[in-house]
């Protein structure tokens, strides 16, 4: 079913287009992201009022409160009138409950602060009881003591309680504050708390500090950095101890999560000594890698050794489908576990959008990726700078799907930096295991903590997620089931005192990208592509090599030898089939997907994906497109070197008396005959070479308005649904489908208004010329090879073709009324022939030829010597031009009369297998000319529309594929086609003159 987006998008793109059309439209998602911070800070008696947002102050008997509102001072009670609540002050010697609802009197003595709080006084480890046992409000307060370990807090009216149970109270009167100390009189503890927790002296004698607070960073552009935390070395005596003798959860959590900040390097104190405790723990349940009372930080840890084939083999217990069924769902359910650094669990949510840095696209577009087959890529520029002053913390992540039976299971982390003592463990990731890589279960997207010498400090280095790419690998075993997912992660970090919000380099404002993959294993479809590839070029390569076969067959005799020219033709010719074959052959590896991924249902098939992948589709598009260039500019070269002679068959009109020669003015000549004809049917000619029936730039106009102004374009997006054409990343793979289908679909259309209605019921050029010519009387010989070539019989039915308007009338009226032979060869309709002429023919035609231009080249040396003053003239050449011209017409006249019994021709129809595969005909009888209106046309530009079509399309998709940008491809394919027309023009020209004995400065 088509959506409803879908269809909107395309109404209102159909009116647009014409706008759009000439418009980049690409997706961009370089956005510079710079994260709000929580709230601006106000003065000490102002709050922050959200729904003005602005800061507002209190009045003079109310403290801002940390909930972000004006609240009555110690000693003032709140009472509400008709208006806005005011504030009433107590009396003397009297303070006010903790909720500011009744006012009670002092047991002793009583402190004004400066703001005008009162606040009663008790002796130390005591706190003011405002209410009986009963919970009956009392007048006046009581000093009580607080229990075993704990402390009054600052304002009388409750205890608070120190951090480790084993923790005394006591008064500082040095800094008039309470500090909590450890017992001296049990245990064994420490006086000093480390990390707010109690910890016996055999405890820290059996752990060692070393090394425990330094962090080593690996990744900072100018090199290494070592820093020494001391903040993570208390931090780390206090876990590895609690969690190691006491098994203390939260202890154990804290040192998993030490390990994780020093990206699980196993060499590092945490990491050795929460695999040391791990090992000395049994698993628990049915997972052998996770020890008791700890978290599960490694895969393979505890003597399991899961090998990460395994890990990566595991099936999702899910049923999946692109299409919503009442079985299957159409997405992946995944959750994001969050904890703090001392393992504090904050809760678990479904993961969306939590993972991207980037806004440049709607926020339902990056929640899109958890579709079934839906690809998903968003990179962006982050300023570091600015994400530094939204993060006070680092929140530790783990990725769980939650499967079909109500279970989470846990989807492993490949952290790319992931480093022993050896060097870097996972330094390729992928969807598929390699020997060696290490999976974990644990990860951070920014760590501010690392890099802290002090508690609160601004970090001295900054660890931020710059990849994080998810695989969803379909399992080929079960329909609609996939692998267990993975997710590779790889982390940029930048020394802080280099980052400024000013600065736009790389090292400030980084990329970051967030990509999910799709795939499946492609050894079968490679394997039969291997196989479609190699019977499509040995077919290719039998066309080629036929071609060659008939070439020589045609052209060269018995005793001929194959010299370099034909081989290095025959090898571009080898060349230029599987060129065109192949592309056919990426074209249907195109439409198979755009078929089957994009309109599939079930989850059946994905597309290619691996850099390998991509890197052999690159490499045969580039190849075919080279092989073809190289055989259409062979082609365009072949045509440009033709041998043309335009053949006059007129008669002088009678004798001519030269009345300035006084010796020979009564020797009468044949009448000149006017040259004017030849030369205007060789511009009709000269013009007609470059006559195709596609214009490429009216072409690429349509291919640009459908694919970019109408979006069609985005269905190369590589997720499972056609009509979605929301802009995207697209896929190489699609997006040649999509551009070559498009492109044929317009050259079809404009073929057959060309064919079938411009040519059929306007004008045919190529006929029209056929009729030029025999109005002009002249005839057409081409040679494009020395045995094979095409005839147009212009000869004209009328005793002279130089006359006036009026008689040419009445000649086209005899005709109309038949009265007069008709005009084709040997009285028949036929004047268009392909002709293969016997060797002998072809050699006198040669030899005639030869010889003739031979001596005026000779003569046009001898006048270049004569204007440098190197030599005499000795004749005129251009005198010798036109004898060599009217001798080789007469020869040919001659020839086409059937005069020359020794060179006798035939013209018969072909055969059926002569016409299917182009076979040679029997010339030991002589030449023979096959009947075909416009099969000249294959001398012209027109002869190579297919394969210049194909060039065509294998320029754009090449320049589209590689630079992202169908504007660039348009204007690289109309310049490709430019330089090529232009070439056949200009050499044509030259060859025209060259080749039929006129002077170039004729041609227009």
């Amino acid at each position: 079913m088509i959506s409803p987006n879908a269809v909107i998008q395309w109404k209102f793109s159909m009116w647009i287009c014409s706008i759009a059309l000439f418009l980049p439209c690409t997706l961009s998602q370089q956005v510079l992201l710079n994260p709000v911070t929580s709230q601006p800070t106000c003065g000490s008696s102002q709050y922050w009022d959200i729904t003005l947002s602005a800061c507002n102050t209190c009045t003079v008997s109310q403290n801002s409160s940390s909930t972000g509102v004006c609240s009555c001072q110690a000693g003032y009670t709140k009472t509400i009138g008709n208006s806005a609540p005011t504030c009433t002050a107590c009396g003397a010697g009297q303070t006010s409950s903790p909720d500011r609802s009744w006012c009670v009197s002092c047991p002793t003595t009583y402190t004004t602060a400066a703001d005008g709080s009162v606040l009663c006084t008790c002796p130390a480890l005591q706190y003011l009881a405002l209410r009986n046992a009963a919970g009956t409000q009392l007048a006046t307060g009581v000093c009580t003591a607080c229990p075993f370990g704990s402390y009054p807090s600052s304002d009388m009216t409750t205890c608070i309680s120190c951090p480790d149970y084993n923790m005394l109270a006591s008064f500082d009167a040095t800094t008039s504050s309470y500090i909590c100390t450890c017992r001296q009189d049990v245990g064994g503890y420490l006086a000093t708390p480390v990390s707010n927790v109690c910890i016996t002296t055999a405890e820290s004698a059996a752990v060692s500090t070393t090394g425990a607070g330094t962090v080593t960073y690996y990744n900072i552009p100018s090199g290494t950095m070592t820093i020494t935390n001391t903040l993570l070395t208390s931090m780390y005596l206090r876990a590895a101890s609690k969690c190691q003798y006491e098994w203390d959860v939260a202890s154990c959590e804290l040192l998993g999560n030490l390990c994780i900040l020093n990206l699980y390097d196993e060499s590092t104190a945490p990491c050795a000594t929460y695999e040391r405790v791990a090992a000395q723990r049994p698993g628990t349940g049915s997972t052998v890698d996770v020890p008791q009372y700890m978290p599960w930080l490694y895969y393979g840890l505890l003597g399991s050794h899961v090998d990460p084939a395994t890990t990566l083999s595991a099936r999702l217990n899910l049923s999946l489908s692109v299409r919503y069924s009442d079985t299957t769902t159409t997405s992946i359910p995944f959750y994001l576990a969050m904890y703090t650094l001392n393992g504090t669990f904050l809760g678990m949510q479904p993961l969306t959008t939590q993972l991207q840095f980037c806004e440049g696209s709607s926020l339902n577009n990056r929640k899109s990726w958890t579709g079934v087959g839906r690809n998903y890529q968003s990179s962006c520029k982050l300023n570091l700078a600015s994400l530094l002053s939204g993060f006070v913390s680092t929140v530790f992540y783990e990725i769980y799907v939650l499967d079909g039976t109500g279970s989470y299971a846990p989807v492993p982390i490949r952290l790319l930096d992931f480093r022993n003592s050896n060097g870097y463990v996972n330094p390729s990731g992928g969807p598929n295991a390699i020997t060696g890589d290490r999976f974990v279960r644990r990860f951070f997207m920014v760590d501010v903590t690392s890099g802290q010498t002090t508690a609160g400090a601004t970090p001295q280095v900054i660890r931020v997620a710059s990849s994080i790419q998810i695989w969803i690998q379909l399992n080929p075993s079960y329909s609609g089931n996939v692998y267990i997912p993975v997710v590779d992660i790889k982390y940029i970090e930048r020394d802080v005192s280099t980052l400024s919000v000013s600065d736009t380099s790389s090292v400030s404002v980084p990329t970051l990208s967030f990509t999910v993959t799709h795939m499946m294993p492609m050894d079968g479809f490679w394997r039969n592509m291997t196989i479609a590839f190699a019977i499509v070029q040995v077919f290719a390569g039998l066309l080629g090599l036929y071609r060659a076969q008939t070439w020589s067959q045609r052209n060269l005799g018995p005793q001929d030898a194959m010299d370099l020219g034909f081989l290095g033709r025959s090898v571009i010719t080898l060349g230029g089939r599987m060129g065109v074959f192949g592309f056919w052959l990426l074209f249907g590896t195109g439409i198979y997907f755009l078929c089957f991924f994009k309109g599939e249902s079930g989850l059946t098939v994905m597309l290619p994906y691996s850099s390998g992948d991509m890197i052999t589709f690159n490499a045969a598009l580039a190849g075919i497109f080279t092989l073809q260039l190289i055989y259409v500019m062979r082609e365009v070269y072949g045509q440009c070197t033709i041998d043309v002679f335009f053949i006059d068959w007129e008669k002088s009109r009678g004798k001519s008396f030269d009345p300035i020669d006084p010796v020979h003015s009564s020797r009468a000549r044949a009448a000149a005959i006017s040259v004017w004809r030849s030369i205007f049917v060789a511009n009709q000619w000269n013009a007609l070479q470059i006559y195709r029936r596609l214009n490429i730039e009216f072409c690429l106009f349509w291919v640009y308005f459908i694919l970019q102004g109408c979006g069609v374009r985005y269905a190369a997006t590589p997720q499972p649904d056609i009509y979605d054409l929301t802009p995207a990343i697209v896929h190489p793979v699609l997006l040649f489908g999509v551009n070559s289908l498009i492109w044929l679909f317009v050259a079809f259309v404009l073929i057959v208004l060309r064919f079938g209605v411009y040519e059929r019921f306007y004008r045919h050029p190529l006929l029209q010329f056929v009729d030029l010519c025999s109005v002009a009387n002249v005839s057409v010989l081409l040679f494009d090879e020395p045995g094979h070539g095409y005839y147009i019989h212009g000869r004209s039915v009328h005793s002279y073709a130089d006359t006036d308007m009026a008689e040419l009338y009445h000649q086209l009226r005899k005709e109309e009324s038949n009265v007069v032979p008709r005009r084709g060869l040997n009285d028949t309709e036929e004047q268009s022939f392909e002709i293969f002429v016997s060797k002998g023919m072809r050699e006198t035609y040669d030899h005639v030829y030869g010889l003739l231009i031979a001596k005026d080249a000779e003569m046009k040396f001898n006048d270049r010597n004569v204007r440098s003053g190197h030599a005499r003239p000795k004749a005129a050449g251009g005198e010798h031009t036109v004898k060599a011209y009217e001798t080789i017409n007469r020869f040919l006249c001659a020839f086409f009369d059937k005069n020359l019994k020794e060179f006798p021709y035939y013209v018969r129809p072909r055969t059926f297998t002569e016409r299917m595969i182009h076979t040679t005909p029997d010339l030991s009888l002589g030449s023979v000319f096959f009947h075909d209106e416009t099969s000249f046309g294959h001398v012209l530009l027109q002869g190579m529309e297919y394969d210049m079509f194909i060039l065509a399309m294998l320029t754009y998709n090449i320049v589209d594929v590689t630079t992202n940008s169908p504007t660039a491809a348009g204007l690289a394919t109309i310049m490709v086609d430019v330089v090529l027309r232009a070439a056949r023009k200009y050499f044509g020209e030259r060859n025209v003159a060259q080749k039929s004995l006129l002077d170039v400065r004729f041609l227009l």
